[in-house]
């Protein structure tokens, strides 16, 4: 896989809608584990044709991040995933709550469910992903939870909410 450097004067030689769908498709993948052509579709107007040469492009980019699920008709996160876009803590808390639009304004609906105070920690965006994708696929996730009283112990969730209290970030689970 190229370098860093090499990746970023790569992506800076498409086209600005091009590089917004290539970034959809990363952090799609990230947050949610998974990507469709229907949903870059619906996001951009655009049709399938394109649709799948965004996908093709996407995987030629970063050929270890992506993996295509013929059973799902869905483009998977790799294990060796490593986002190709570099994601600021602020602005991707604020896209996973408010929503996906052009250039992250929220015009769109919401990833995940969430609920946001102004910022006073940033969590690891590793484990926000983690848990985004446990909401949106609707499935457990194995914990380690610390509590005063009883210690630290290994748990099962599955999570529902992300909340933002402007001192820490907590996940609700049902």
């Amino acid at each position: 896989m190229p370098n860093a450097a090499h990746q970023t004067s790569t992506l800076a030689s498409f086209s600005t809608p091009q590089r917004e769908r290539l970034a959809h498709i990363d952090f799609t993948l990230m947050f949610k584990g998974e990507a469709g052509r229907g949903d870059l579709m619906e996001r951009f107007a655009i049709a399938p044709t394109q649709a799948t040469k965004d996908f093709a492009l996407y995987h030629e980019l970063a050929p270890a991040n992506i993996v295509y699920d013929k059973s799902k008709r869905l483009h998977v996160r790799a294990r060796s995933f490593t986002p190709l876009f570099d994601y600021g803590t602020t602005r991707t808390l604020a896209t996973l709550c408010q929503g996906h639009g052009d250039g992250f304004l929220g015009t769109l609906p919401t990833s995940v469910r969430c609920e946001m105070a102004d910022q006073l920690n940033q969590p690891d965006l590793a484990l926000v992903a983690a848990v985004s994708e446990a909401m949106h696929k609707d499935c457990a996730l194995s914990i380690r939870y610390v509590s005063l009283s009883s210690g630290e112990t290994e748990r099962e969730i599955v999570p529902y909410t992300l909340v933002d209290n402007g001192l820490r970030w907590h996940v609700s689970s049902n």
